[in-house]
């Protein structure tokens, strides 16, 4: 979820607040399905009955949303849950949520909830915790793996999400909570789990920190079965990388997503009901988004990619990024930037926000877009074009296999599922220091192409 903000306005991400409204919602919708006063009753945090901590039998699901709303979502905390309370734990499944948040005029306050069948109760005290500390999480998954012991785990990360661009925010105070209230104007801000009262986000290292902490810990070497993103942004291949050494699957939108976030209760329907692998589950959840917002929205995208075939699309982008970095230099390099530069013309290549110099481009459509460039071009020497060309097909054939499940409306039909920054003027200084930009060559490639070209299109 990125930040909402009015009735017209919840759909803004964080760097594009203000920036534009709904597109594709019609005015009612507006007025009823986005307005915190349908969701939300009150601006006053739910009271819970409270119940001692207990370890629950073993069942085969366990559902924990770490609800991360210490800052301008918190409007919405009450509708989601009240979505969980309409499936319940049972046999089949525990859901919980860890829940931190501050409403106006109150304490900041942290709970460990257990959603039954229409009602909700406490585990434990209220207690007071950064959301955007990896401790935090860390204190989440050891309470959901120790009291409710299940086959398969999934952790969904509810709040504002900005992508991959993060590292200058991550355990440190930062100017997130002065920027709530308007427009984005800088890379520098992007990450997940924004704590207003700390000023603290969760970066990629820490989301692979606290994966690590539970697989090591408290999973006895067994990857987390599915990743989810309730936030915007998400469904980068730079996320994705930092999740895959301890992630099987991850859920997660190349957009920005609604205040209401996930249906949950159509996200939990059948796996209340009936045992599903964690294949069929990460699927389940992306279609019952579109069922949520079809017809709504025009611009909802959500993919649930296999992260075990992961490092065979990481060493094709990678390569690509090695043969761009020379080509850049070589003697096709004029021809080289201007393909680049149509091939990333947001005009013709989908794109999650761009501002005249950087964007999280599609990864598929930017490939479709730049071998279809290359191929009417005479690029000396003629095997860096070869080679080039064929890293192109095999990542969208990478993509293809990577992604088991994708869902977009009708503004981005054609993305594929994933993204990739790329940047034409400046590469954001945040971007080196991605646990992605450490790995590959990407990041390498960009400081090259801005350095010899800078040849920046224009929306």
């Amino acid at each position: 979820m990125m930040m909402k903000q009015s009735t017209v306005n919840k759909y803004m991400g964080l760097f594009l607040l203000c920036a534009f409204s709904w597109a594709g919602v019609q005015a009612k919708d507006a007025e009823t399905r986005w307005d915190t006063s349908a969701v939300h009753e009150g601006d006053v945090l739910p009271a819970y009955e409270q119940e001692p901590s207990r370890i629950s039998s073993k069942k085969p699901v366990t559902f924990l949303v770490f609800m991360a709303a210490d800052n301008d979502l918190h409007p919405f905390v009450k509708g989601d849950i009240d979505q969980m309370q309409k499936i319940g734990s049972n046999a089949n499944i525990n859901i919980l949520v860890y829940l931190n948040t501050r409403y106006p005029r109150q304490p900041k306050v942290t709970r460990k909830l257990v959603v039954q069948k229409g009602r909700t109760v406490q585990h434990g005290a209220d207690e007071r915790r950064d959301g955007g500390d990896v401790r935090t999480l860390m204190d989440a998954l050891q309470w959901a793996h120790t009291n409710f012991p299940s086959d398969q785990f999934v952790l969904v990360l509810w709040d504002h999400g900005s992508g991959s661009l993060n590292r200058l925010l991550g355990g440190r105070g930062c100017a997130t909570c002065k920027i709530k209230h308007k427009k984005h104007k800088s890379e520098e801000d992007r990450a997940i789990c924004y704590d207003f009262s700390t000023g603290h986000v969760l970066t990629d290292a820490d989301l692979r920190n606290g994966l690590e902490f539970a697989r090591t810990n408290l999973r006895g070497g067994k990857k987390i079965d599915i990743v989810a993103f309730d936030a915007c942004l998400m469904a980068d291949i730079e996320v994705a990388f930092a999740l895959a050494p301890h992630a099987d699957y991850m859920v997660a939108s190349q957009e920005t997503i609604p205040g209401t976030g996930y249906g949950y209760d159509k996200a939990l329907a059948r796996v209340s009901k009936q045992r599903l692998s964690a294949h069929d589950l990460a699927k389940d959840m992306v279609y019952a988004y579109e069922r949520e917002y079809r017809g709504r929205v025009s611009d909802y995208t959500l993919s649930a990619i296999d992260l075990g075939r992961l490092d065979f699309l990481t060493q094709h982008v990678s390569t690509l990024g090695r043969i761009l970095s020379s080509m850049v230099f070589g003697a096709s390099a004029k021809a080289t930037h201007a393909a680049l530069a149509r091939a990333t013309h947001p005009r013709h290549c989908i794109n999650f926000y761009f501002d005249n110099n950087a964007s999280y481009f599609d990864l598929g459509n930017f490939c479709q877009n730049l071998s279809n460039e290359m191929r009417n071009l005479t690029i000396e020497p003629s095997k860096d074009k070869s080679a080039l060309l064929h890293e192109l097909d095999q990542i969208r054939a990478g993509l293809r296999q990577y992604t088991i499940a994708n869902v977009c409306g009708p503004k981005h039909r054609g993305a594929c599922g994933t993204s990739i920054y790329f940047a034409h003027r400046a590469v954001d200084k945040t971007y080196p220091g991605l646990l992605w930009s450490k790995a590959t060559w990407w990041n390498h490639f960009l400081e090259q192409y801005v350095k010899t070209g800078r040849s920046v299109p224009t929306a």
